[in-house]
This record gives C-alpha cells, structure tokens and sequence, in this order.
C-alpha cells in the first residue's frame, strides 16, 4: 500500500465513527443553527470527504481489518468531538515523517566510537552521558529496525558502526557471545538479548554488505543466542524457567531474573526462531514463555489493585516485551501457544485498568504502552473478541493522534516539542518523555519510532503478519 494511502487511512480513522464524523450532540447544533455555520460548513465537508474515502478504499478492498475496525468502533462523544477539531493536526505523511525525524535523531546522536550521547536537553544546551549499556544496545536495535523498515546507505552504515562498537567488547567462550561493558562490573543479560534483536532485524533486512560481514554478523548472533540460552534457569524462589539477570565478567550467568531482562530474552528467542528459521529454538521456548509468564504476570495480575510494588514493577517491566513476544507465539500454528491468547489479553485490561500508571497520551509519552498495545488489539481481532478490541482500539486511536506531539521537528509537535529549537541538530527529532519535558533521550526515541512503525504496519500491511516489516 502507498504513502498515500496510508495517511488517507489515517485521516479516515479519526474522521469516521460509524459513518458520523461529529458526536450526535454536534450535529444537533449544526443542523439546529445553533453552531455558526461556517463551522458546521467545515465539519459537512470533512465528513463527506472521509466519508468518500471510506467508500473508495471500500470498493478496491484495501482496507485491512485492523483499520477498518479501528475507523468503524464508536468511542466516547468527546472523543469523537476532538477528533473533528484535531483532524487537520494530520498531513499525508505524519508516520514517515515521525520515523524520518527519528532515524535522523538517533543517527546525530552516535559518536564517532560508535555508541550514543544518551540524553540532551534542548533548554540547557547540554548532553547527558548516563552511559547504559542496555539503552546502548536499544539503540542499536533502533536503528537496525527502522533500516529493515526502510534500508537506507545511511542507516546501513550507523547500524554497523554500533555492532563495532560492542563488538570490540565481546567475548566468545563456552557460555556463548557476551558483552564486557566499560564501567559495569557484571553484565546485564538485557544486553546481550537487544543485540540479538539488532542482528536478527538487521541481517533480515538483507543489507549491502559483503558476505564476509554477513558471515561474521551471524556468527556473532549465533553466539549471542547460545548465551541467552545458557542463562536459562529454574533454580531461586521458583521452580519457573526464566533468565538470570546478570553475568559476571568470566561469562558464567548469575542473579535473580529481571521482568525487563526475561521479556527481551523471550523476544530476541522468537523472532530468531519465526524470522530466521532456527527451529532448534522451540525446543527452550515453550518452557521459557510459560515460566516467565507465571514468574512475572500470573502471581501478581490476580491481586488487582491490592498487588504490591514489587508485582507492579514486575508486572510494568515485563508488559510490552512480553506482549510482542506473545503476538510472535501466536503467529505460528503451534496449538501449545493458545493459552498465549487469552494471557496477552488479560495483560492489556490489566494495562488500561492500572491507576498506577496512567495512558494520558497528552501529556506524558505512552509509547512503550503502545507496543504492547498494538499486538494485543490484532489478537483480539484476531479472537473475535468485540469488547476488548474496542477497549483497546479506542485508546490506540488516541495513542495514534498524541504520537508525534512531543517529537522535535514535526509538524505535529505540541508544548515543549513545538518550541524546541529545530535548528538545533543535536534536538531535531528527539522525542520529549513529557509534553514540557526539555530532555530528549535515546531510549524514549527507540520506544515511540517502534510504536510508530507498528500503527504504520497495523494501518497498512496486506500481510497476514501485518507487524512484520
């Protein structure tokens, strides 16, 4: 599907609700005079406009399910009022122009080494090296994906320049491939599982590059594989299979598991069986789904709002690498993956339920929510599942209208964002964490462009797999 396309689709969306554009009590006071008419004027058209478009993508069947449910449900009144007033917010190439200004963010903000500046605050004028070795990787996986989304010499080159630099800190021993960061004193197997995610969506994309590289590059994941397997482990308060967390500098895997750690591990895992074809993976990850599952979500979901802080935090860290990884499992026809549905399910009404965590889109970024959103909404389209597709279809399409808002640069861009310095090179396309939030990080960057690239996916894809780019 077309450029043009896509953006039509979105100014359809959130133009359309059931065939009305404008909430009953709108139309009342249009068709009453009540509302000055040049403005019931604008509304008509806009209305017939998307109404036309509907009609026409109707006809050539290239709607996909996911766009045509999610134009069609029916949210709240007010919702639909500011969608009318919101609709010009959208231009024909909001979504690219999002993963453009993303791209080009993350790429200014490598140094020559091949690691990342990891915040600048666009106020004060200053970086922040609060050096990660986690949200170094993220990046790195950041830029690998928007490559295999759309390949460019460009990202190409960053994206092996950020393999460089891990590279000449790995080690490979009997454990597998892992990483010595500078400054840690013992790894973090999140580490090791985003790198594994950088390859995997990077040699996918099947880059220019010579195949001595290309050799290497998958010696390299295989190694980074075999060592988040080794780090396997049932041993602890629980009798669960899930990942240590850490490892020390001879290799040799320790410490309690981390929600965040065993989400990455489980993604890196699936998308190298699914998209790579290591068969030899399902062996470990049917055991590792279920472990991490019940370590993670079932021993804290049931408690509700009586869960403790340290369920909330198991249950927030594990949330959206999780629900990918859940949306990869059940991808496949394997039938031991079906209690996935239901389980990714529960986690979004757990998500839209939280008081903990609110989904104000408009004023704090939800990005990372949306990740996790965006598969579990397919899956209850998926299921048939009328009532939760239309909980979470209404807070995506929010999620969609707030997603460029706190993005430097874009047209979009509201508060803080719009009054940043666009000149500024070293600001120009970050993503705030907060609507009058100066700070522009790395990882906040990472998070919206793949949100991003998922609704683009979502809106658009013909494939069966409408999240694989």
């Amino acid at each position: 599907m077309s450029l043009g396309s896509a953006a039509l689709i979105l100014m359809t969306l959130i133009t359309v609700s059931q065939g009305r554009v404008v909430s009953s009590s709108m139309e009342h006071q249009c068709d009453s005079g009540v509302t000055e008419s040049g403005v019931c004027l604008l509304q008509h058209q806009t209305r017939l406009s998307a109404l036309k478009h509907l009609e026409s993508f109707a006809a050539d069947n290239q709607l996909n399910m996911a766009a045509k449910h999610l134009q069609s449900i029916r949210c709240s009144d007010n919702e639909d009022t500011l969608l009318v007033l919101k609709t010009e917010s959208l231009n024909a190439s909001s979504l690219d122009t999002a993963l453009n200004l993303g791209a080009k963010f993350l790429m200014s903000r490598q140094k020559p080494e091949g690691n990342f500046h990891y915040e600048y605050d666009w106020e004060k004028k200053e970086n922040s090296d609060d050096d990660n070795s986690v949200r170094q990787a993220g990046t790195t996986w950041g830029l690998a994906f928007l490559h295999a989304s759309e390949p460019s010499p460009e990202l190409s080159k960053a994206v092996l320049k950020a393999l460089k630099f891990f590279e000449q800190y790995s080690v490979q021993d009997k454990y597998g491939r892992f990483v010595r960061y500078p400054g840690e004193p013992n790894g973090k197997l999140g580490t090791i599982a985003l790198l594994a995610l950088a390859h995997i969506d990077f040699l996918r994309s099947k880059p220019q590059i010579n195949e001595q590289e290309s050799q290497k590059l998958n010696d390299h994941l295989k190694g980074y594989i075999k060592f988040l397997l080794s780090a396997e482990t049932s041993n602890g308060d629980h009798k669960h299979h899930v990942f240590h967390g850490k490892y020390k500098h001879s290799g040799k895997p320790f410490a309690d598991d981390s929600a965040y750690f065993d989400g990455e591990a489980l993604l890196a895992l699936t998308r190298a069986a699914r998209h790579l074809n290591r068969e030899d993976l399902w062996k470990a990850i049917p055991r590792l789904a279920k472990g991490s599952w019940e370590v993670n979500v079932e021993n804290w979901i049931k408690q509700g709002e009586d869960v403790k802080e340290d369920g909330l935090k198991r249950l927030k860290g594990f949330y959206q690498w999780s629900s990918m990884a859940m949306y990869e499992l059940l991808q496949t026809p394997d039938e031991k993956f079906e209690p996935f549905q239901q389980r990714i399910l529960r986690y979004a009404d757990w998500r839209l339920a939280t008081a903990k965590y609110p989904l104000d889109g408009e004023q704090h970024n939800i990005a990372v929510t949306l990740e996790g959103l965006t598969p579990a909404y397919l899956i209850a389209l998926q299921a048939k599942d009328s009532k939760r597709a239309e909980k979470i279809g209404c807070l995506l399409r929010k999620g969609i209208r707030n997603l460029n808002i706190m993005q430097v640069g874009h047209p979009e861009a509201e508060g803080g964002a719009r009054k940043a310095p666009v000149k500024d090179p070293h600001a120009f396309g970050g993503v705030q964490n907060g609507r009058d939030s100066p700070k522009l990080r790395i990882d906040t960057t990472q998070h919206q462009m793949h949100a991003v690239l998922q609704i683009k996916q979502m809106l658009t894809s013909s494939q069966s797999d409408p999240l694989l780019f």
